[in-house]
């Protein structure tokens, strides 16, 4: 089974395009949300292999999210980018 990334971006155009090179250029199984919140419930689903974050989204940024990903002891492993 292959890799997989959680894209975290408010601009559909941007987690798109990332989530398409992540596929077709790395062969990652990808996983998009268009906020920290959503992001962070996808997180807890599905545990995936890494997330990729936007900083700048309106009601859950980017670093409220990693800051929640490493308080959480189901998350914490995960490695986040922001």
């Amino acid at each position: 089974m292959g890799k997989t990334v959680l894209v975290v971006d408010d601009d559909a155009a941007v987690r798109k395009s990332i989530a398409a090179v992540l596929k077709i250029k790395g062969g990652f199984e990808t996983l998009e949300a268009e906020d920290g919140l959503i992001g962070l419930e996808l997180a807890i689903q599905r545990h995936p292999d890494l997330i990729i974050s936007d900083v700048v989204m309106d009601n859950f940024d980017g670093f409220r999210l990693l800051e929640t990903l490493k308080e959480s002891p189901g998350t914490s492993d995960i490695p986040s980018s922001c």
